[in-house]
């Protein structure tokens, strides 16, 4: 997916869920909390959204990718500001645990200055025409995970304790969950048995959206 802001991904979602009902995406009003409020006549429906992640390793792999991305932002701000012409650049990183937030800044200015660091194994640099702006790519990482209907009820766990305290004067309150296709740390191919779990939940209705299949699935509730 092309790089989005969370309040841009997350309206992406929304609004492929309320085409796969057949709900008018006009009645959506931005929100905070809940993300958005959908108006059907008289009646308004709270939509929370929010994204899984695979918490494997130490750190985590939505940690590591979000040390990759800043340190990639900072190369391209170094870039950018350089009067160079516009560069393709692909980092290949060998020492992940090393990246930390301190020295993020710091290693990008390493690799600007074509000093190949410790913590990379391969730096790849491209000088093509047809680009307008200086691009900087940074490795996706993780696993595909099936069996996750464990972390599914401890996100839901979280936001009914949300629910309960913000979301009283609304009609009914819906959770959608979903899983990016573009990072390893969010890769979910939902098995049967997650998409047949009774999940615990004060939410009205509940989503799972899987990038890999770019498909939505309505949660069972336990009753």
């Amino acid at each position: 997916m092309v790089d989005l802001t969370k309040k841009e991904k997350e309206k992406f979602y929304l609004e492929f869920l309320l085409k796969e009902l057949g709900m008018d995406i006009s009645n959506v009003q931005d929100s905070e909390s809940p993300d958005f409020i959908y108006k059907d006549g008289n009646k308004l429906i709270g939509i929370e959204i929010t994204r899984i992640f695979n918490e494997t390793g130490d750190p985590p792999l939505q940690v590591i990718e979000s040390h990759y991305e800043q340190i990639k932002e900072n190369l391209e701000v170094l870039l950018n500001n350089s009067g160079l012409p516009k560069l393709d650049v692909s980092l290949t990183f060998s020492q992940m645990p090393s990246i930390i937030k301190r020295n993020r800044k710091q290693l990008a200015e390493l690799i600007y200055e074509y000093i190949l660091p410790i913590e990379l194994s391969v730096l790849r640099v491209a000088r093509f025409s047809f680009i307008d702006k200086h691009q900087v790519v940074v490795p996706k990482l993780g696993c595909v995970c099936e069996d996750f209907f464990e972390k599914l009820q401890s996100i839901i766990h979280k936001k009914n304790e949300k629910l309960l305290n913000s979301y009283k004067e609304l009609d009914e309150n819906w959770l959608l969950i979903y899983s990016d296709n573009d990072s390893g740390a969010s890769m979910n191919n939902p098995s049967s048995q997650t998409l047949e779990y009774n999940y615990k939940t004060d939410f009205d209705k509940l989503f799972f959206f899987s990038g890999i299949r770019f498909q939505i699935f309505e949660l069972n509730k336990f009753l």
